[in-house]
């Protein structure tokens, strides 16, 4: 089934929720996160949501990962859809419609830059790594070769009874 949307790459995606981050008006969201924030043990002047409290794509947008293991804050946000309704008269109709979306939300502190993430990471490691069993061919299961031919089989039983 072909989707009639645009693709959009990763970065388009990122970016996008960085925008409607900084430039949604609606402040219903607002209690729910301070509520669970404090709940965090963030002190209430330390979160101001659109400037340190974003969601997961908005963080990468802005040069940041999550750090591991935390957890965010949920919050419903509306987001666009469009549907087709077709009439009794064949005409094909789209409309366009908001629809609720749950989504996490994480303070900067939940946060750290994306070079402090990578210089924690270990450097690669230059050996190859290991085989399963099943790949190596050593281990509990049996090669390959170990299997006789079923033609071979069929032809040795052709030629004992005929």
């Amino acid at each position: 089934m072909a989707s009639n949307q645009p693709t959009t790459t990763h970065a388009q995606r990122v970016q996008d929720a960085l925008d409607r981050a900084i430039t949604s008006q609606a402040l219903t969201n607002y209690p729910a996160i301070f509520a669970g924030f404090m709940e965090k043990g963030i002190p209430e002047s330390e979160i101001k949501p659109r400037e340190n409290v974003f969601t997961f794509n908005a963080w990468k947008a802005l040069g940041r990962s999550v750090k591991k293991g935390e957890h965010g804050v949920k919050v419903v946000t509306f987001i666009e859809a469009s549907a087709r309704d077709t009439s009794d008269a064949g005409e094909e109709k789209v409309r366009t419609y908001r629809k609720p979306h749950t989504t996490t939300v994480f303070h900067i502190s939940q946060t750290e830059l994306e070079g402090e993430r990578q210089a924690r990471r270990p450097a690669a490691d230059y050996r190859t790594p290991r085989r399963s069993a099943w790949a190596s061919g050593h281990g509990r299961y049996p090669s390959v070769d170990s299997y006789p031919d079923p033609g071979e089989l069929a032809a040795d039983r052709w030629n004992e009874t005929h």
